[in-house]
Order: structure tokens, then sequence, then C-alpha cells
């Protein structure tokens, strides 16, 4: 099936907000989405959004702290600074006590007030192995902030009567066991497929994990049908789930997912510095790497798009 009757700029808004009625069942990706919308009856729900990734963020530091403690990530040794005068001031006091070393990996902040920036400031390094700093430009990997778009791409498709929610996966992607014909576009955007996480699970070695594509996990789990529950029984968090919903926008559409998600969400929402990183597409020279130092995860290469892969 191919893509048709979505113009460019077909995004009058940055996002759509769509999502806030029919669609609450997609969880979190769904408040981060709104979030993003000029919808102000939820522009509330950006500072729970803002807390959870922080309270991720300082969680996924604390596990690799545990695993490596020169890893330059050690949440232990912050010191509170206070509050000032001006914003500003805060973060400027904050900035320089704790992170006044532009070898160690850095930060970059915008604040917004009204549309209008007051703040911007950046810290530490993109690459340590390039003597690279981070600056206004430098772009970051979004892990798995990634999965909002891909949930937009597949509600524009939704929008466009290209899909329903309640379609089967193997619709889609009929090389998959017929044993999950139960599985349903919903069930992946609210993780509920039962389908195994791959990257998080055991399923996959780390030399298997190595160098992994979308089409490697299709090729793993067309062998591999075992699923950890019914759908729709229980939810439980599965990067899988939305690297197989990648594969469904590209199918529908005709075209790659990182070609639509510039085409028709990127572009026309004004990010012109956002890609999608795969096995045809690396991260850019000047960007932030992981640690500041490497561009592995866990050891690993991985090319996995839809879940993550968004920058």
């Amino acid at each position: 099936m191919a893509l048709k009757n979505i113009p460019v700029g077909y995004i009058k808004n940055p996002l759509p907000c769509y999502l806030k009625a029919e669609h609450k069942g997609i969880m979190l990706m769904n408040w981060l989405t709104i979030s993003i919308c000029h919808d102000s009856a939820f522009n509330k729900s950006i500072k729970l959004i803002i807390l959870f990734f922080s309270i991720s963020w300082l969680t996924a530091c604390d596990e690799h702290n545990n695993n490596n403690a020169n890893n330059g990530c050690d949440t232990t040794n912050y010191i509170d600074t206070g509050l000032k005068e001006s914003l500003k001031e805060t973060l400027e006091s904050y900035l320089d006590t704790n992170q006044n070393n532009d070898d160690e990996p850095g930060i970059s902040i915008v604040v917004r007030k009204d549309g209008d920036v007051v703040y911007r400031g950046n810290r530490g390094a993109a690459n340590k192995l390039t003597e690279t700093t981070i600056t206004n430009d430098t772009g970051f990997v979004l892990a798995s902030v990634s999965k909002p778009f891909t949930a937009v791409a597949i509600l524009q498709l939704y929008e466009q009567g290209l899909l329903t929610l309640d379609d089967k996966l193997i619709t889609y992607i009929p090389e998959l066991s017929n044993t999950w014909e139960d599985i349903t576009i919903h069930h992946l955007l609210s993780h509920q497929s039962g389908i195994p996480d791959l990257l998080n699970g055991d399923l996959l070695s780390p030399q298997e994990k190595d160098g992994l594509t979308n089409q490697g996990v299709i090729d793993f789990l067309a062998n591999n049908a075992n699923l950890e529950f019914p759908p729709g029984a229980k939810g439980e968090y599965s990067n899988t789930g939305f690297m197989l919903l990648a594969e469904i926008v590209a199918r529908v559409a005709g075209i790659s997912f990182g070609k639509y998600m510039e085409t028709y969400i990127f572009s026309p929402a004004g990010m012109v510095n956002s890609y999608i990183t795969d096995e045809k597409a690396a991260i850019r020279e000047s960007d932030a790497i992981n640690f500041a130092d490497r561009d592995t995860y866990f050891g690993n290469k991985v090319y996995v798009s839809g879940a993550g892969g968004a920058s």
C-alpha cells in the first residue's frame, strides 16, 4: 500500500493533538506527544514528562555506575547550590559547581518562557575522542524518547485511513508467526503485545545484539514466536513493539522509516537537524555520543529504529 494524501507541511501544529481523546491507551507516549501540541489544557503534563525522564536518566545513570565506576555519570556527588536571585544565576551556579570539566560528558540547556528563550547554556564534551565540546548546535540521541514520534507516524497513517489501530500485526508483517494473529497495532503502541523486549532481555546474546537491525529483529521473531503473555492481558514495556511499528510505517508508506520521519514529521515541524539513525545513517560527527567516548550501548552497536534511533 502506497502512502497518499499527506502533503508536505501536513502538520499545522508541531505535532498533532488528536491523541488526547481516542488514543489514551498509548499511555506515556500519548502524554509526551500531547505536551508538544499547542493545547493549553495539557500544558502541565510536560512537567510530569520532564520529571519522569529525569528520574529515568538518573536511574540509568545509577545502573551504569554499579557496573562501571569510571563512566563519568556519578549522581551521588552532585552539590545542591540552591536558588539564586535569577534563573540564570541558579543554573550557572549549579553548572559551575557540578559540570565544570569540558573533558567529561556534558549537557545543553534551553529554557523557554512564553515562546522566548530566557536561558541557554552548554557544558562539557560531546565527543572526547575528537575533542568536540557541546554547543547550541550539538545533536543528542533521543533513545526511547523516539517512541512518541513513532506513535505519531502511526497515527498520521491512521488519520489518513491507511490503517486502523485494530489491524493485525501480521497483516503488515506476514512473515511473522500466524500464532500472533491476535496482536494489533494498538497492542504494540500500548506495550500490551506480549512480544519479548529483545534489547533488554536475554533472548539475544551480546553477539547477536551487536549490529542488530529492524530486519534482524523480524528475522529472529519469525523463528521465535513465544509470547510472554497473551496480547492485551497486561502491559509490559517492549522496545520490540516499536521496532515493528517503524516497519509498519515503512511498508504502508512505501519509503524507509527514516525518510518518512524526515518528510512528514521532522521537516514540517521545523526540526531540520533531526534524523533517524540506522544501519545506513550513523550518528553525525557533530553530535554527542554515549558518555562522550563511545557509539555503543552496553558494548554493542545497534541499528534498530522506532524504539530509539531519533536524533
